[in-house]
Order: structure tokens, then C-alpha cells, then sequence
């Protein structure tokens, strides 16, 4: 039977303070920028490629939060404003706006459904696409609901993530991950790799970190880590790469075919047992890579 995860209400907290960052960021077009020439003079108007190099604008919550590895790639500008900015813009203007970045499929975009009460939302948040109705969550708005609203709505938004459901956490497992296991991280950060390499070495810091691909290879190779064949076994470290040979996910093994997993950067990625079976249909599209101790 699986276990159901459960955000505890200090991790909730957390996240209502995280989720909607008090810096605005919206999207726009090269076509869009005449559009927008009188609201554009008193905030900053960032070149994509700028933007994206630009150590300010690339914290992890921002990047959780606006989800910008999925941003299209038709973006080519960043607007970066104040709260009020969006607020004070006329009514047509700021509809437009905000439906571009449906458009553009930036982040902070949740569907009107997963709302307790439609009536809290002002028209203006409001946005239509494809017969879908979504909200657009800005600073000004997310200040306003009462905290049950947020409360609810987090915790559904964590369920279109991923399921929120576990494997029971084995006996066999070690002590450190079962402290982990089924459960959700109070802050974002904390990626696959980091996960992979907290489980195989047990130094509880690792996990809160977000490791990049080379750093995570070079740490397998310092800890005596080599690429075998076969099927994983307890203490063992599976790796999914492209076709670039650029890892996409890790996973740790617990043995019996169990793993101890986390699917992505967000607090809505729970850390999870999973079985080998559901993880390699999961990452099938990848070439998966066994690594044990020599």
C-alpha cells in the first residue's frame, strides 16, 4: 500500500512565503515591445540572453517559481517591475499583458478550477487560452487571499507536480533517508543530483544543495564510483543521460528493487521510494548509466 505525502503546515508556511516572489518579472515578444512603448519607460526591459546570464534574476526561487526551463523560447525580452507596475497599467493593457505570458508559458499560471472561490479573484488576474481558464498570480493578488485559499491551492498545485504517493519507506533503509522519505522539502533548491548524492554519502547538508551535472560526476568519481552493467543492487547510483551524454536524472538504490528518488528542484517534488520498474519507465526516453563501488 502507498504512502500518501502530506505537506506539514510549517512546510506550507514556507512555501506562501516563497511561492510568489516580491520581484515581478513578465515576457514579451520583439514584436510585442511597440505594444507596450508608453508602459515600458519606468521599469527595466532585459534582453533574453541578458536576462538569462544576469546573476540577479537567476536564484532558484525565482527560477522555480517563473519556471523558466520551460519558457518559450519566442521570449525575447524580460520586463522587470515593481508590484504596483501591473496594477497601474489600464485595464485592456494588463489583460494583454498577462495573456502573453500564457502565451509564452511562463510560470505563475494556475488554473482557475484549483481555486476554492473564483469570487476572490479579481477579472484583471483573469486570463482565457485555448478554452482554458487561468489565473496569473502577481505579488499584489497572492497578498490579498486569505491564507486557507493559499493553502488549499498550494497543496493542490503540488498534486499537478507529481502524485503525491510513496512507496512504504523499507526497514532496510538507511537512517538518514528514512528521515527524508515521503515527505516534501521546506524550501526549493534541493535536485535529483543533490538528493543521489546525500543518499549514497549520508552528509544530511547535501540534500538542502542543487548540483549541477559535472560537480555530480565528479563526486561519483571521488567516491570510487565506476559504470558497471547489470541490474542496480543496494548502495548502487543510476544516472539517465541524453544523447549529448548530459545526465537528466539520478537515483539512488535501497535494494529489493527500491530506490530513494526526487524528480525535480521544486518544493513541489516530493522525496520519494519508488520501484526500479516505475522509475525506468519514467526516465525511459534516457540512456541509463549504473555506477557501483569498485
Amino acid at each position: 500500500m502507498v504512502i500518501q505525502i502530506i505537506p506539514t503546515p510549517e512546510q506550507i508556511e514556507e512555501w506562501i512565503k516563497a511561492y510568489v516572489p516580491e520581484k515581478e518579472i513578465f515576457f514579451l515578444k520583439e514584436e510585442d515591445l511597440p505594444l507596450f512603448e508608453e508602459e515600458l519607460r519606468d521599469v527595466l526591459v532585459i534582453p533574453r540572453d541578458e536576462f538569462f546570464s544576469h546573476k540577479s534574476y537567476q536564484t532558484i526561487q525565482l527560477i522555480n517559481s517563473y519556471e523558466f526551463w520551460q519558457l518559450s523560447q519566442e521570449a525575447a525580452f524580460a520586463v522587470i517591475a515593481p508590484p504596483s507596475w501591473v496594477m497601474d497599467l489600464k485595464a485592456a493593457k494588463r489583460k494583454e499583458l498577462l495573456a502573453l505570458q500564457v502565451e509564452l508559458n511562463r510560470g505563475l499560471m494556475l488554473p482557475q478550477s484549483l481555486f476554492l472561490t473564483e469570487d476572490l479573484i479579481p477579472e484583471a488576474f483573469k486570463v482565457s487560452s485555448n478554452g482554458e481558464a487561468f489565473v496569473i498570480l502577481q505579488k499584489a493578488l497572492w497578498d490579498e487571499l486569505p491564507v486557507s485559499e493559499k493553502e488549499s491551492l498550494l497543496i493542490k498545485w503540488a498534486n499537478e507536480w507529481e502524485t503525491a504517493e510513496s512507496e512504504p519507506i523499507p526497514d532496510f533503509a538507511p537512517e538518514h533517508i528514512k528521515k527524508f522519505a515521503a515527505s516534501y522539502p521546506s524550501f526549493g533548491g534541493s535536485n535529483c543530483l543533490s538528493t543521489t548524492l546525500f543518499a549514497f554519502t549520508g552528509a544530511e547538508w547535501l540534500i538542502d544543495e542543487w548540483v549541477h551535472p559535472e560537480t555530480f560526476k565528479h563526486s561519483l568519481k571521488r567516491s570510487n564510483l565506476v559504470r558497471v552493467e547489470g541490474e542496480p543492487s543496494k548502495g548502487d547510483v543510476v544516472t539517465w543521460v541524453n544523447e549529448a551524454g548530459v545526465i537528466q536524472h539520478a537515483s539512488y538504490c535501497l535494494g529489493n528493487g527500491l530506490f530513494f528518488n526526487k524528480n525535480g528542484q521544486t518544493f513541489f517534488n516530493p522525496y520519494k521510494i519508488l520501484k526500479w520498474e516505475d522509475l525506468k519507465e519514467h526516465w525511459r526516453a534516457y540512456q541509463s548509466h549504473l555506477y557501483r563501488v569498485k
